[in-house]
């Protein structure tokens, strides 16, 4: 966390219980004042999936990436 520029970062991982797959996840997010008084929040989403759910299931997260971004 970078509370003088408000940002933070976050790191995920994750394997699959039987060995035949992983994922990771680095998000970064950042704060910013505008002048109205409101906040913007921008954040930036990197994530990278192995194995047999990036093989059969690339369309299903592509799907579910469109649905949150």
């Amino acid at each position: 966390m970078d509370a003088q520029n408000y940002e933070i970062g976050l790191l995920g991982k994750g394997t699959d219980v039987k060995g035949k797959g992983s994922a990771s996840m680095k998000m970064t997010g950042k704060l910013r004042a505008l002048p109205d008084g409101g906040t913007e929040v921008a954040g930036i989403s990197e994530i990278t999936i192995t194995g047999l759910l990036a093989q059969f299931g690339s369309r299903v997260v592509e799907e579910v990436s469109n649905q949150m971004f």
